[in-house]
């Protein structure tokens, strides 16, 4: 249910937004938008609960700055409930509680 080709948008808590695309595929995620790489793993439990730890990495400078503020690379925590079509997740900067943000995921195709 949850491996595909997914949008993801985030909103931060510095009321800064962004957009991009996650591939979910047996335990890992790989991703990205513009200017950041996103890759790591994730886990669903039995409830449909989603966890999924992320390393964020900037792959060109000098675009627009990432949702977070200037913090450069960071590993990002997320969890949140998984749905078959659209599915809202919450997360937090490992090295820095204070900065979060939401993401939602919108599912748009299957992968092989």
């Amino acid at each position: 249910m949850i491996e595909g080709f997914w949008v993801v948008r985030f909103r931060s808590n510095q009321e800064l937004f962004g957009a991009g695309v996650v591939v979910l595929h047996k335990g890992h995620a790989y991703g990205g938008d513009s200017a950041y790489s996103y890759r790591g793993t994730y886990q669903v439990d039995d409830n449909g609960e989603m966890r999924a730890q992320l390393r964020i990495e900037e792959h060109t400078a000098g675009i627009t700055g990432n949702v977070m503020g200037a913090i450069g690379d960071y590993d990002l925590e997320l969890t949140g409930q998984v749905q078959a079509k659209r599915f809202n997740m919450d997360g937090r900067v490992a090295q820095d509680s204070s900065r979060k943000m939401q993401v939602e995921l919108e599912r748009k195709s299957d992968i092989a």
